[in-house]
């Protein structure tokens, strides 16, 4: 992952994530499936809307922000917009379904 502190990783430590979307979803619930499987990568806190997730990224302070776009309350480019000052080590990952979603330009 570009950004993500290489060292930190290569010493054993993990990719710190936070996943933002719908629990209906079944992308969420696969990703979920996946990032927990992962040796290097430590889930540490799940959002169902934009508003959690602003909570959770402000308190967690992950490395990775994994967001879908259509989360409820503010979608994933809305709270990367917000954060994308105050957090400027956060990497975000804003998912969009096909036909959906507009161009989010961060920094």
């Amino acid at each position: 992952m570009v950004g993500v502190d290489d060292a930190n990783v290569a010493s054993g430590g993990r990719i710190r994530v936070v996943l933002g979307g719908d629990r209906s979803d079944a992308r969420r619930r696969a990703l979920y499936d996946v990032l927990v499987a992962q040796p290097d990568i430590e889930l540490v806190g799940v959002a169902d809307d934009g508003e959690t997730a602003l909570h959770l990224l402000r308190s967690l302070r992950p490395d990775v922000a994994l967001l879908d776009e259509d989360m409820a309350a503010f979608g994933g480019g809305a709270v990367a917009r917000v954060l994308a000052s105050e957090l400027p080590d956060l990497q975000f990952v804003v998912l969009t379904a096909p036909g959906r979603g507009e161009a989010c330009p961060l920094r």
